[in-house]
């Protein structure tokens, strides 16, 4: 089966299937209970907005009264509305980002696992919402696949939202998966962190950024690059970071493959 490469696509493939009432899932499941117990518990100190959405009538079952503080809107324009009133308050590049490229690496996650451990991890980025003044908001969200068809597309969704605006003003989406465990206080080892960035020319290294990727691949210490450009050597980490970051690399075999393939080395 080939996995759908977008939102649109993705809707399409799963909209033969039914899950029935949403509610009668909840309450006839204990497994469900005890997710949506473990769920409520891991994230009582972090979202303070709680949905559940149903991806084969695109609609939305269940929200937290707050929920309208993140969407400017009455709950009705919310349930209502379903993913199209979501998608015409989210800022379209972020969207974009999103649909192209956030959901087609879940859907890639979650055909490598079991269908009963769907429910087991973690989903999170970031976007930015409108509310109706025109202003954005910056929101994370973490969510959790509740409900998969039998050839594992997901069905459902339970998501957790919170405002983090006074936190950061970057456009950047930052994608991560892991394991939940519900006995740990800590969090599980992340098994993707990837960056996006919706504007083309934020994702691109600067001049500077390239001549300390060469040196890094070279096998230069941050010292001794820092004693070359007589900077800070905490200057050197914050670029290394961001090349990181750009590059979506997690070390340095990583970096030496993204400098030869873009012509740096």
């Amino acid at each position: 089966m080939n996995l759908p490469q977008s939102f649109p696509t993705f809707l399409k493939a799963i909209q033969q299937f039914e899950i029935g009432e949403l509610s009668e899932l909840v309450e006839g499941s204990k497994h469900l209970k005890s997710i949506m117990s473990g769920h409520l518990g891991y994230y009582a100190k972090l979202m303070p907005a709680i949905y559940i959405l149903d991806y084969t009538q695109q609609k939305y079952t269940y929200a937290s009264s707050n929920l309208n503080i993140f969407i400017d809107h009455p709950l009705s324009r919310f349930f209502d509305g379903g993913l199209d009133f979501a998608w015409s308050v989210f800022q379209k590049d972020d969207l974009n980002i999103y649909s192209q490229r956030v959901l087609p690496e879940n859907l890639a996650f979650l055909k490598t696992k079991p269908i009963s451990q769907h429910s087991d991890f973690l989903f999170t980025s970031n976007y930015r919402i409108r509310n109706r003044k025109g202003d954005y908001k910056q929101i994370r969200q973490q969510s959790t696949f509740i409900k998969s068809a039998q050839n594992g597309m997901p069905l459902a969704t339970i998501g957790f939202l919170y405002d983090i605006s006074a936190y950061t003003n970057s456009t950047k989406v930052v994608h991560t998966i892991e394991p939940i465990i519900y006995n740990r206080r800590d969090r599980g080892e992340l098994l993707l962190n990837k960056v996006y960035f919706p504007y083309e020319q934020d994702g691109l290294l600067t001049v500077r950024e390239i001549e300390v990727l060469k040196w890094i691949c070279e096998g230069i210490t941050s010292k001794q690059i820092a004693d070359r450009l007589f900077i800070s050597v905490n200057t050197i980490n914050i670029h290394r970071r961001n090349i990181l970051e750009k590059t979506n690399s997690n070390g340095l075999v990583d970096l030496i493959k993204y400098a030869i393939s873009n012509g740096y080395l």
